[in-house]
């Protein structure tokens, strides 16, 4: 039995309980641990880490790319396109077409494409092409040696939409073996090389 001189002290301490006897000059500590268990430390919820774009998603606007006619450009091409060759690619057929995506409401624009026709002296010096967007005609082309070519298309022609659809009519395209060139039977018009749409 404690006399009065002494009294018991308890002191909480990182998961024990510690107890202290403090009488005269003397202090003794003795230690109970705590039957209740920690509880663990909450997780904190994560945000999942946002999805990579797949690799076949679609492009963004292609305002001011210059694009190639290489493999890559065949996601733009809609229909009258033969098969890319390294770095270019024929129209095959008397019309072509191609879509790409823009701004909305992207206002006026400059088209400009580097071009080769199909052509044989004298009978066909040039390739007549007429571009149209949304059936209105922007210009009228004759292409023979490569060379770059322009079109400006008016604002009310890229209004409410986020797609420019381009479309090219040959109404001379031909055959090589036509011509008596070489023995490709394929209807061709224009060779292109590269095309870029940009702000005037």
């Amino acid at each position: 039995m404690l006399t009065s001189r002494y009294r018991i002290v308890e002191m909480p301490l990182a998961g024990c309980r510690v107890f202290g006897i403090l009488g005269g000059s003397l202090f003794f500590l003795f230690t109970h641990v705590s039957a209740q268990k920690t509880s663990p430390a909450t997780s904190q919820p994560t945000t999942p880490p946002a999805a990579s774009s797949p690799a076949n998603a679609g492009p963004g606007s292609v305002l001011g790319q210059v694009i190639k006619f290489t493999a890559d450009s065949e996601r733009y091409r809609l229909s009258g396109w033969s098969k890319t060759e390294g770095d270019y690619a024929w129209t095959e057929g008397t019309s072509a077409r191609l879509a790409l995506p823009i701004p909305t409401d992207a206002g006026a624009l400059t088209l400009k494409m580097t071009l080769r026709g199909l052509t044989q002296l004298p009978t066909l010096p040039s390739q007549p092409v007429e571009v149209y967007v949304k059936d209105k005609k922007i210009a009228d082309w004759q292409v023979s040696e490569t060379a770059p070519f322009t079109a400006e298309i008016p604002a009310e022609l890229t209004k409410g939409t986020k797609t420019l659809n381009l479309e090219f009519r040959m109404p001379k395209a031909t055959s090589p073996k036509a011509l008596e060139m070489n023995a490709d039977t394929r209807v061709l018009g224009i060779c292109a090389y590269s095309l870029e749409v940009r702000k005037p």
